[in-house]
């Protein structure tokens, strides 16, 4: 499913960037993206993390992930199902966030439209941008109050928020 194009380019362009070789590229990003955090992410789990999707689900709520990188092992990792999973590196989608393709795949397979979702992210520079391009409603991971944009701290206190309006 993954998408030639933007995988080979992204290996072309760090390895030109480091001055190193393809194949030493992808070695080193398999083993630290996508094999030895799968082993240390269920310690890292985000408190509140389950109770969200529970609360979710229980509210008959459509979960849907889009992320830059494979997620399938992360979730299963973690425990968590989601109902959709999007990748920047999908055939259909290959871009990487701020373009907001993925986020607008994410949305046609949950056959909603973007003002009937909610876009939880963690990072401002990517996550924000790509929901203000659909005029998408965010929330940003952070432990830094930002009056600009709505954040968030944690899962516990986003279930406390969200709960009170589902």
């Amino acid at each position: 499913k993954a998408c030639d194009e933007i995988n080979t380019k992204q290996y072309l362009d760090t390895a030109f960037a480091t001055g190193s070789n393809v194949e030493r590229v992808k070695a080193v990003i398999d083993k630290w993206i996508s094999k030895t955090p799968i082993k240390y992410i269920k310690k890292y789990k985000f408190e509140g993390v389950d109770l969200f999707f529970k609360n979710l689900r229980d509210n008959d709520k459509i979960i849907a992930i889009f992320s830059e990188y494979p997620i399938v092992e992360k979730l299963e990792a973690l425990n968590l199902k989601a109902d959709v999973l999007v990748c920047a590196t999908d055939r259909e989608v290959n871009r990487f966030k701020p373009d907001t393709k993925g986020l607008e795949v994410a949305v046609k397979k949950m056959h909603l439209t973007s003002d009937e979702c909610l876009y939880i992210g963690d990072r401002e520079d990517k996550d924000k941008k790509c929901a203000e391009s659909l005029s998408m409603q965010y929330l940003i991971k952070t432990s830094v109050k930002l009056n600009k944009f709505y954040t968030f701290s944690n899962f516990s206190e986003l279930n406390n928020q969200i709960t009170k309006s589902l």
